[in-house]
Formats: structure tokens, C-alpha cells, sequence
């Protein structure tokens, strides 16, 4: 995804609620808040903040990439 299609998301804010489904880690609610945030920094396609965790958008990106592979 390109850093384009976040631009008009500019200067707003997205609420977030977070669900501990399982946390082997025993991490408090404001480490798994701030772990988030960074992950959200880490997108190599994009220098500023996405959406939603950097892992998340190579997930989608290999499922893509994979789907095509399968279908040839």
C-alpha cells in the first residue's frame, strides 16, 4: 500500500481499543499500547505512521503476493 492513501488522514485521530487474547509475555496494557504505536512506525513503504501495525500490512502483502502465486 502506498503512504499515499493515508494522506487525508492527516492531522486526525482513530480511536483504538485493544484486546489481550493472549499474553505469554505478561505485558501491561500500557506496554502493548506503546509496542503498538511503534510498530505502526515500522512500515518500510511509508516514513510516517500507518494505520494499523507494520506486521499486519506484510501479512496482507504476503497472502496478496501468495493468492496470485497459487492462481498462477
Amino acid at each position: 500500500m502506498a503512504c499515499s492513501v493515508f494522506f487525508f488522514l492527516q492531522g486526525t485521530a482513530r480511536p483504538t481499543k485493544y484486546k489481550v487474547l493472549w499474553d505469554d509475555a505478561n505485558m501491561s496494557e500500557d506496554e502493548i499500547e506503546e509496542l503498538t504505536y511503534y510498530l505502526c512506525h515500522l512500515f518500510s513503504r511509508c516514513n510516517r505512521s500507518v494505520s494499523y501495525p507494520a506486521p499486519t500490512y506484510y501479512a496482507h502483502l504476503a497472502a496478496f503476493r501468495a493468492k496470485h502465486y497459487i492462481d498462477g
